[in-house]
């Protein structure tokens, strides 16, 4: 449900209780409201017909696992956090990890999800083989942590090329695993970050079923079809 049917639900919940309520007033106290009292039963009988109309039209749309209706209650949870500020704070990580294939560090894979509440957009950017096992620790991100990347207090004006500089001096075993050729994750993730752009956020993981077939991509106005990479881990 949109959150104008919301409002529009709880406010026609709201008018239909206080009709309800006034004519039991009413009735039972024989307390006579005669400007009032005439529209009661109109109030009521409307509050019930929206309720109802409502009620029917939100049970009435199935939701398939992985269709756009779940992608879309993702990207209304995620509005309200950093990610979704003129920063772009989470989008920068995106971007930077691009900037490292292009720079020759092509087994550095994002690692990327929505945590347990749907709530937070986050990442655990590692090296990793061609066939997708992991070969070293993690650098973690949320979008809760807005510009406060990795835990670094000097960072929170840096561009992705800025970052990613930071990132190949600060965690060298990441970086220096990562150096290494991986064409085809590399092709895909620039086809990836053209597609997404300019605040699209890849999703591989969550805990609301995903599309089999595609990777979702949160934050985007229009939820662009990106398929799955190479490897299968994001």
């Amino acid at each position: 449900m949109s959150p104008l049917l919301r409002r529009l639900f709880l406010f026609s919940l709201f008018l239909t209780l206080s009709a309800l309520a006034l004519m039991i007033v009413d009735l039972t106290l024989d307390v006579r409201v005669p400007v009032i009292r005439p529209a009661l039963p109109y109030a009521l009988l409307v509050g019930m017909m929206v309720l109802l109309t409502i009620y029917v039209g939100a049970v009435g749309t199935p939701t398939k696992p992985g269709t756009d209706t779940e992608d879309e209650r993702d990207d209304e949870a995620l509005e309200a956090l950093p990610l979704a500020t003129p920063e772009g704070a989470a989008r920068r990580v995106v971007e930077m990890v691009g900037v490292l294939h292009a720079r020759g560090y092509e087994r550095l894979r994002l690692g990327a999800g929505l945590a347990p509440s749907g709530a937070a957009w986050q990442c655990a950017i590692a090296a990793y083989a061609p066939d997708g096992t992991r070969l070293t620790d993690a650098a973690a991100y949320a979008s809760t942590s807005g510009t406060q990347f990795f835990g670094w207090d000097d960072a929170h004006a840096d561009d992705a090329e800025a970052l990613a500089e930071k990132f190949t001096v600060r965690l060298p075993a990441i970086a220096d695993a990562a150096y290494a050729a991986d064409k085809a994750y590399a092709r895909w993730y620039a086809a990836m970050l053209d597609a997404s752009a300019p605040t699209g956020l890849p999703v591989g993981y969550a805990d609301t079923a995903l599309p089999p077939d595609r990777v979702r991509i949160v934050a985007h106005p229009d939820a662009p079809t990106v398929p799955l990479p190479p490897g299968g881990v994001l």
